[in-house]
């Protein structure tokens, strides 16, 4: 025994000497790692300041092979586009013909070169122009590819001013939302920005609230309840599968492998922002994501990855494949390694102009039910609570996962929320017929 003792002994100096090694040379990576994202972000506050909605900003660099369309023809970036960090052009160009950004990428992080591409875009997506558009930012090893073609496109145009009576508002009736169902009867007067096709229904600026606790910053009126003489045919266009620019996207790149070596670094992937509680809608993938207010999508190993870092998001909302997934939970969709299984032919996606190339597959594939993320990717996403808010929507705060108490399966874990969304959390998990689980609500302690 008294040998075995000090053998012992004798070994946990040398093992003592190479932990605290370790954990220097950890400590110092990642001090490295906080300097470089600071330097980053702090660069990001002022080269996107002046970035308006459907634009897209060079951020940080480098980007990576940025490519364009005419709507015929794909070409590459020239270098007479993008520059420099702080250039920043239009998602549609004002030209003759339809010349768009097609493909966005930017580079990993590298502690060697000092680098870490960030670029940011601005789609006004399904939102009035009354509200902040929809922040798309894309972190690291990251690539996309626009979804939205010329004869889908949706620009802002031409807004009017129209005055009701009694007049009975409806939800939008276009196929990225429920079929129109009424929501109050108004009068008074309003900003009317979008006519359908056939010229039955109008946008109207409007703001009101929603089942989930977030509202809608739009409503429709029947053209029938507008005075005879206004005149709805110089307002542009929206149909049922009108899109904003990049409002529709395809997320390319796999960061299954990546290993920067940098804890305190976000993963790399898309962070998305609407306005704060407020709904909007996006395309990923082929998946409809309703956003309010934050979340962070990856393609890992082929399977997309939907993280909830505030608000609630709603995969294919109204659909028999809804998802909510609450803040602090992951829902993943697709078969890990067999790409093709869930997305079919992923070659090119939106570049060869076919609109539905790579959609995912909800005959043959479907969500994962939400689960918590682990402390370790709730630290790494502490790192966008730095993001500089006059680049995005609204400061962002990460959830924080707690150990809770030990219950008959072992240790739990509970998710602490600000007042407003364990508020919302709250609303899901009562009544008779909870929206969320009960495995989901007793995670916030509910």
């Amino acid at each position: 025994m008294r040998k075995t003792l000090l053998k012992f002994l004798g070994i946990a100096p040398m093992l003592l000497l190479l932990s605290v090694a370790i954990t220097a040379a950890q400590s110092d990576m990642d001090a490295q790692c906080t300097q470089l994202l600071e330097k980053v972000f702090r660069d990001l506050g002022t080269n996107c300041a002046a970035a308006e909605s459907n634009t897209v900003c060079y951020g940080s660099p480098s980007i990576v092979d940025p490519l364009f369309t005419d709507g015929q023809e794909i070409f590459p970036d020239d270098g007479q586009v993008f520059s420099e960090p702080g250039d920043i052009v239009d998602l549609v160009f004002p030209q003759e013909d339809f010349y768009s950004v097609a493909a966005l990428g930017v580079s990993p992080l590298s502690l060697e070169d000092e680098a870490y591409g960030v670029s940011l875009i601005y789609t006004q997506a399904n939102l009035p122009t009354t509200v902040d558009p929809v922040v798309i930012g894309l972190f690291g090893n990251v690539r996309i590819e626009n979804g939205v073609f010329e004869d889908e496109l949706f620009l802002p145009g031409e807004e009017i001013t129209v005055s009701l009576s009694e007049a009975v508002l409806f939800t939008a009736p276009d196929s990225v939302d429920e079929p129109h169902l009424a929501i109050e009867q108004v009068s008074g007067t309003f900003v009317a920005d979008a006519v359908t096709p056939d010229g039955s229904w109008v946008r109207i600026q409007y703001e009101y609230e929603r089942e989930l606790g977030a509202s809608r910053a739009a409503a429709w009126v029947s053209a029938e309840d507008l005075a005879a003489d206004v005149d709805t045919s110089v307002l542009p266009v929206l149909g049922p599968d009108s899109l904003s620019p990049m409002q529709e996207f395809y997320i390319i790149s796999d960061s299954g492998d990546e290993d920067t070596g940098c804890e305190t670094a976000p993963p790399s992937g898309v962070l998305l922002q609407g306005p704060e509680n407020i709904e909007s809608d996006v395309l990923i993938n082929g998946v409809h994501v309703r956003i309010s207010s934050t979340v962070f999508v990856q393609m890992v190993d082929g399977v997309l990855h939907f993280t909830t870092l505030s608000g609630l998001v709603v995969l294919e909302p109204n659909t028999d494949h809804e998802v909510i997934v609450p803040p602090g939970f992951t829902v993943e969709f697709g078969i890990s390694g067999d790409l093709a299984a869930c997305f079919g032919d992923f070659v090119n996606l939106g570049l060869d102009m076919i609109a539905n190339n790579g959609v995912a597959n909800f005959g043959t594939c479907s969500f994962s039910e939400p689960g918590v993320i682990s402390e370790a990717e709730a630290t790494a996403f502490t790192s966008f609570e730095a993001l500089p808010e006059n680049v995005i929507n609204y400061q962002i705060t990460i959830i924080i996962i707690a150990p809770g108490p030990s219950g008959i399966g072992g240790p739990t874990v509970i998710i602490i929320l600000g007042a407003e969304d364990l508020s919302r959390i709250k609303a899901l998990c009562s009544g008779d017929n909870p929206l969320l689980s009960s495995d989901i609500c007793e995670v916030f302690d509910l």
